[in-house]
């Protein structure tokens, strides 16, 4: 069987004029946590300067910042390297989770703010495969700025999720090699 160039370009032609794709055209816009946050220098100069804090006290910077997201950021497809705090599902696949920055992120109190906080829920579940929850993985998927309150944390993004893949920093292209 031949291929028909010119039949496969008609084809090609009418998903870009309609704005569909048969996959996904471009790789996703790798981010980082930082990402969901605004940006801001007074934020981060105060940040440093807090004095430490006893555990599950929340500082007056944490409550400032707590329902500020990115609205920039709202229907991109993105890739974010994170740790998984199951909420529903089994041994195979999740049904519902938080993705957080840090391991142990919502068991201990208080919770990170909203804004790093991202929600996901599949009513056809996430598949886990081989994936050990203690470590990160890189979550793909287009990123919403939608809050959500939740009994363990308010949330501040969600994600419809297309994978979870073992995270490798390597992978990473905002890692620099020293």
């Amino acid at each position: 069987m031949a291929l028909d160039f010119r039949k496969l370009a008609r084809v090609s032609l009418v998903f870009a004029l309609v704005g569909l794709s048969p996959v996904h055209a471009e790789d996703p816009e790798v981010i980082m946590w930082d990402d969901l946050q605004p940006a801001s220098n007074d934020l981060d100069r105060q940040r440093a300067n807090e004095p430490p804090l006893s555990h599950g006290q929340q500082s007056p910077l944490q409550a400032q910042m707590s329902g500020d997201v990115v609205p920039e950021l709202d229907g991109k497809r993105v890739k974010l390297p994170a740790y998984v705090v199951p909420l529903d599902g089994d041994q195979t696949s999740l049904t519902e989770m938080l993705l957080v920055p840090y391991f142990g992120a919502c068991v201990h109190v208080p919770p990170p703010p909203p804004n790093q906080i991202v929600h996901i829920q599949s009513e056809d579940g996430v598949a886990i495969g081989d994936l050990d929850l203690y470590n990160p993985v890189w979550a793909t998927g287009i990123i919403r700025t939608e809050a959500l309150s939740h009994e363990i944390a308010e949330i501040g993004y969600r994600m419809e999720v297309e994978e979870l893949t073992v995270y490798d920093p390597r992978d990473n292209p905002r890692v620099v090699d020293k």
